[in-house]
């Protein structure tokens, strides 16, 4: 009996200790997309950690399209609505869930690039 309560004592604490693994952390692209998921699905997500998140995929986006325009492609999150552009930065933090090494930067990248692929396959992007 004291082993399970020891044992259930230790998970309990790893749990803790996990859920609250990007506490302190700043938010920036750099930030793993393990700990954007963290602050995301907490029970009582702290909005300024969400809303932070959010400027960085939005920085990140615009730079992204800097780049592009400076090639000569087209930008694609300036084009977009106001609802594209959160469900485009819904659409980073969700994947996420898929890829919890990844950084906000390389998550950010991704979206863009398939947007771009989709854009350029339906001859959006001319």
């Amino acid at each position: 009996m004291k082993y399970r309560e020891v044992a259930a004592a230790l998970i309990t604490g790893t749990f803790a200790i996990a859920a609250e693994s990007y506490a302190g952390e700043m938010v920036s692209e750099q930030m793993l997309c393990h700990s954007v998921r963290t602050i995301f699905d907490a029970s009582q997500p702290d909005m300024a950690q969400v809303r932070e998140v959010y400027k960085v995929v939005e920085r990140e986006f615009t730079e992204l399209d800097r780049k592009n325009a400076a090639r000569g492609r087209p930008k694609i999150y300036a084009r977009m609505t106001d609802e594209g552009k959160q469900t485009t930065s819904a659409l980073v933090t969700a994947r996420c869930d898929d890829f919890p090494k990844d950084s906000i930067k390389q998550s950010t990248a991704t979206v863009y690039e398939g947007i771009e692929a989709m854009g350029d396959a339906m001859g959006v992007n001319e």
